[in-house]
């Protein structure tokens, strides 16, 4: 049971998407040190005021395209990454949408999803606005899910700074191929391995970035697939409970590929924390699980304060 609640709560954190820190609202991010520019405050409450009483993100992107060029960087950062997570809350609380989304899942086949298929005007419209809203379609447990598609994000590159156009990159690995979906890995252990140190590497460059939250968010999901694994991709046998060569192979190759990472230091101690349990999993004891748990915790959040300590100071 322990063993599927883990795998459980890391597959709700990846399938949440890149770049949805809900609880740090726009208005309440700090005064990034990226460039020397000061954010309208004036431009940023009406921009604000505009996403309460929209009715679709597309007028929420419509309004940013029109005045984007107008703005300084700092404003012009707030006002994208604003933009992204009201994409990424839009969906959270309103039924009717996911009712419009189940009834176009009905396109949706063992063969992928067609919009040229689509007969219903209102569906029609509907996947029409989501794409222009700044949304891709991928299908998670066989349901369609809209996704952030970090790719479009990519239109503002120019009128943001270099921390933000280097975030959305990195977003954009994830929104094109998912690291996670169905309960198991959608690419990879080097891959993913791999996107651990993309995301170290955005902190450590960008100490201030107004992305630091939700980049350092990616960073810690990515440290817990890759030491935790998921429940269809653990990584152990489950008829040993003992973690794979696979495995442990890409985490030696990680650490001789970048010695000088806080990621390779990470995976360095968690296999001595993995030698001293002989490599084996201990699902079945609870007390000894829930020490082994508490330690990779610990080492997970304190990895991934390296870069957010100061901030939070």
């Amino acid at each position: 049971m322990k063993r599927l609640m883990i795998c459980l709560i890391v597959t709700i954190m990846v399938l949440s998407g890149c770049g949805n820190n809900v609880d740090t609202p726009i208005d309440d991010l700090e005064e990034g040190q990226v460039n020397e520019t000061e954010p309208d405050s004036q431009v940023m409450e009406e921009f604000n005021t505009f996403i309460d009483e929209s009715d679709f993100p597309k007028e929420v992107v419509a309004y940013v395209d029109e005045r984007i060029e107008e703005l300084n960087t700092e404003t012009a950062n707030r006002m994208v990454l604003g933009l992204t997570k009201h994409l990424h809350n839009f969906f959270y609380y309103d039924s009717n949408l996911w009712n419009t989304m189940e009834e176009l899942n009905g396109y949706y086949t063992d063969q992928g999803f067609n919009p040229e298929d689509i007969n219903e005007p209102h569906l029609r419209d509907f996947y029409n606005d989501l794409i222009d809203s700044g949304y891709k379609l991928v299908s998670i447990e066989g349901m369609l899910n809209p996704i952030v598609d970090y790719r479009w994000m990519a239109k503002y590159n120019d009128v943001v700074s270099d921390d933000i156009s280097d975030y959305f990159e990195l977003c954009a690995i994830e929104s094109d191929v998912l690291s996670a979906k169905d309960a198991g890995l959608n690419i990879s252990w080097d891959e993913l391995g791999s996107r651990a140190i993309a995301a170290e590497t955005f902190l450590l460059k960008y100490p201030n970035t107004l992305a630091l939250g939700d980049a350092s968010y990616l960073y810690e999901r990515y440290l817990w697939m890759y030491m935790l694994g998921l429940n269809n991709t653990p990584i152990v046998d489950w008829d040993t409970n003992k973690v794979t060569d696979e495995v442990l192979n890409s985490y030696h190759k990680l650490i001789e590929n970048h010695k000088e990472s806080a990621t390779a230091d990470a995976l360095s101690n968690y296999l001595e924390i993995l030698s001293d349990i002989d490599f084996v999993i201990p699902y079945s004891n609870e007390e000894e699980y829930l020490k082994f748990d508490k330690r990779v915790e610990d080492l997970i959040n304190n990895t991934v304060s390296l870069y957010t300590q100061e901030t939070e100071e």
